[in-house]
């Protein structure tokens, strides 16, 4: 927009006006609509982090029991064979005869 001494403000230099304008208040509006979506795409994965680690910790935790019931079961398993060989031979002893357990 050219100044000149005694020129009125034309349709023109309005027209102009308006355009610079709009041009500066979008890219105002997207600088802090970008600021604002980035804002929210990091709080957004930091969330996002937290659920997964969270997830874990439970799997992790579950994976645990579901072992240490294995080892129980395996165990438990091998001192119940143990003790039918002993009740068998017991009974092999006391009684001369083997029950069908």
């Amino acid at each position: 927009m050219k100044k000149v001494a005694n020129k009125y403000f034309t349709k023109k230099d309005g027209e102009e006006l308006g355009k610079k304008l709009r041009e500066d208040l979008l890219s105002t509006i997207d600088a802090r609509l970008q600021g604002e979506i980035t804002k929210l795409k990091y709080e957004l994965k930091d969330e996002q982090t937290k659920f997964l680690s969270e997830m874990h910790n439970m799997v992790d935790g579950l994976i645990t029991e579901v072992k240490d019931n294995q080892e129980f079961r395996e165990i438990t398993t091998y001192h119940i064979d143990e003790n039918r060989e002993r009740i068998g031979k017991l009974e092999k002893k006391v009684f001369g005869v083997v029950s069908a357990i």
